[in-house]
């Protein structure tokens, strides 16, 4: 999220200028950027295309709960509540998490984060897929001027030298968008980056994560803990409340 702001600002003064902004990004990413940009009064008159290759949609109450998710700090509660989010998650599904407790792997040691009232949570688990589907639904209903198109699977970019020439993106079915600029925010294989020659650094770590929801005996907990624990072989592992009686995992 930040890294799409900053190019958001350094972009500013040739944005005001554009008819047209195509924001291509990660596949299911959360998709604040082109929310705040469709609300903004200084591009009210600007077009956004955001393109993104999963078909994603919010999933209903009694749907499988999704086995990705995060941890939603009391900042964050605050931005879905001004972008008109926050209920339609609470009405789906949310787990309060009061607690959060990191384990040492070469001792019993731990650390405890709690908030300074007791009462205070310190997150919410939230389905990234409910966050995701929701947003896309407040952006088709409160910004007219941005459009979202699922499915898309963008097969090439050519950035133009200088800023007289529009930029061209060209999908898989066929189609050819032309635009003043393009955002790209998306991943770490960056198809927008690499043409544009970018030098980086990066490295492989030799690692893999595994991420499950697990079932497990009904419990009953007045407040609920996040668990952490660092392992030196196989990285870090988590479990995390979804509900009653559903668990996400992680490690790697």
């Amino acid at each position: 999220m930040y890294a799409r702001s900053c190019i958001m600002y350094i972009y500013w003064d040739c944005m005001l200028k554009v008819k047209s902004i195509w924001f291509r990004q990660r596949p299911g990413t959360a998709k604040f950027w082109p929310f705040e940009r469709g609300l903004s009064e200084r591009l009210k008159s600007k077009k956004v295309l955001v393109l993104d290759s999963a078909k994603i949609k919010a999933p209903e109450r009694h749907s499988p709960y999704g086995n990705r998710v995060s941890a939603v700090s009391p900042p964050a509660v605050a931005l879905f509540k001004k972008l008109g989010i926050w209920s339609s998650l609470v009405d789906l599904r949310v787990k309060r998490v009061d607690r959060l407790e990191v384990l040492d792997s070469c001792s019993r040691s731990s650390i405890r984060f709690v908030q300074k009232n007791s009462e205070d949570e310190i997150a919410y688990i939230v389905e990234n897929n409910a966050i995701v589907g929701f947003l896309t639904e407040r952006i088709r209903s409160s910004c007219p001027n941005v459009a979202v198109r699922r499915g898309a699977r963008v097969s090439g970019c050519k950035i133009p030298s200088g800023l007289d020439d529009y930029a061209t993106v060209s999908l898989d079915d066929g189609t050819t968008l032309r635009t003043s600029l393009i955002i790209g925010a998306d991943g770490a294989r960056s198809l927008v980056r690499n043409t544009l020659n970018f030098t980086y650094t990066t490295w492989e770590y030799g690692q893999k994560a595994v991420v499950a929801n697990l079932r497990v005996q009904a419990v009953s907990l007045s407040r609920v803990t996040q668990f952490q624990r660092h392992l030196l072989d196989l990285g870090s592992a988590s479990t995390i409340h979804d509900s009653r009686r559903i668990f996400s995992t992680g490690g790697g």
